[in-house]
């Protein structure tokens, strides 16, 4: 479930607002090493399950996705707790036998597939698009909601990829993944199950991202002829319970659909349904979008105002770079700040 922490709390009497604190939302502070991150079941949820392809495989060259190395520091926790007190995340390690850059892997193979993206056998010997390359960085953040019992993920990671493919394509570039995620009912002992459920959609939803940003400035499978259909049908029916739809057209790369995604962005009167929106226009990757959410963004919320800087870093270019300078240092919310500043050290 994702959505944006809540600010208001109704006023009772001082004394029994602060039992009812006391109980509801002092947590034990969850320091601990998550054993295992099964990306396959932990990671899928209603918002991010690519259930039909959203390329046209015909005529493209395969895939394959070959071993990416882990240079990013073991050391680091894998999630870091932040806030104090009431609002204070759980921190975790990970176990020194989990290997994320052979995970993130395997997930890319299986995202891939889903997506509609033809694999390459391994003893396939004509033109294919080989891709490897060195997972740099990845870990989550998290903020317990306050007397809700929900945690707030917020994840990143780092990737340099190598990319050969035919006409003689030989190049490594580097990519970024933002992430959010909110984990409900979580507080107290059930935060390791959160945690481990954020990393490993992390890993999932960090390989859709990728794939689809490797298709448009790689691979070019156009979008499957019905993308657009899905999205006018996401649109007519609303964003609840169609999330995941909404994620996949927009992994598309369709402009036709980045078209539609614009209309609903400008009548969706709901925060959480807009920030879906946002986010799934950034993954079209269309620069036809840009004027729509940088003129939208002072009157957003925290959330969409999140997933609007994350949207203009996936399309990237001049305007998009200088509207994170310019907007993201100057946010009052540590989120948008955080995310704005990770773009800027790395350009």
């Amino acid at each position: 479930m994702r959505g944006l922490w809540p600010r208001g709390f109704l006023l009772v009497p001082a004394a029994v607002a602060v039992l009812a604190l006391l109980c509801a939302t002092v947590v034990p502070a969850a320091a601990g090493t998550l054993k295992k991150i099964p990306v396959a079941t932990e990671g899928h949820n209603e918002t991010n399950t690519v259930k039909a392809p959203v390329y046209d495989a015909a005529g493209v060259a395969p895939l394959a996705v070959g071993s990416l190395s882990a240079s990013y520091d073991p050391k680091v926790k894998i999630v870091k707790g932040l806030g104090s007190l009431f609002t204070k995340g759980p921190t975790y390690d990970l176990a020194k036998d989990i290997n994320l850059a052979d995970l993130l892997a395997e997930s890319m193979r299986a995202e891939a597939k889903a997506m509609g993206l033809p694999l390459a056998a391994p003893d396939f010997a004509g033109d294919k698009w080989e891709v490897t390359g060195d997972l740099k960085q990845i870990y989550t953040e998290s903020w317990q909601i306050t007397g809700w019992g929900s945690i707030l993920f917020y994840g990143l990671m780092d990737v340099s990829l190598h990319v050969k493919g035919p006409g003689g394509v030989d190049e490594t570039r580097p990519y970024r993944v933002h992430y959010f995620y909110q984990q409900a009912g979580a507080g107290g002992f059930g935060r390791g199950g959160a945690a481990t459920s954020a990393v490993a959609t992390l890993l999932v939803e960090g390989s859709q991202d990728l794939l689809a940003k490797l298709n448009r400035d790689f691979i070019k499978a156009p979008s499957t002829p019905d993308v657009e259909q899905r999205a006018a049908a996401v649109a007519k029916s609303g964003v609840l319970k169609h999330e995941a739809d909404l994620r996949a057209v927009g992994l598309s790369g369709s402009p036709k659909v980045a078209t539609v995604l614009m209309s609903m962005l400008s009548a969706e009167p709901k925060s959480d349904n807009r920030g879906l929106i946002i986010d799934a226009m950034g993954s079209t990757g269309a620069p036809e979008v840009l004027a729509l959410l940088t003129e939208r963004y002072a009157k957003e919320d925290e959330l969409c105002r999140w997933y609007t800087l994350k949207a203009l870093d996936y399309i990237g270019g001049e305007q998009a770079l200088a509207f994170i300078k310019e907007k993201g240092p100057q946010d009052k919310e540590y989120s948008v700040k955080a995310l704005a500043s990770r773009v800027m050290e790395a350009k």
